[in-house]
């Protein structure tokens, strides 16, 4: 990461839907990006997780 920071990390839940197949639930970290300045300079995104069994499960409680 050489001498930037990340701030204000969210962890967000998206439905994502790849060419030719069916969508999934994925787990999804957002934070900016700043240089040494605290300039913000990009946004990071990182793919974590298909989380479709989860989401499912969290579903299922819910409706009980």
């Amino acid at each position: 990461m050489g001498n930037s920071e990340f701030e204000y990390v969210q962890e967000w839940t998206l439905k994502i839907q790849p060419r030719n197949t069916e969508p999934f639930d994925a787990g999804i970290i957002v934070a900016p990006l700043y240089d040494v300045k605290r300039k913000f300079t990009a946004w990071r995104w990182i793919i974590v997780r298909d989380i479709t069994e989860i989401e499912q499960s969290k579903r299922a409680e819910e409706q009980i």
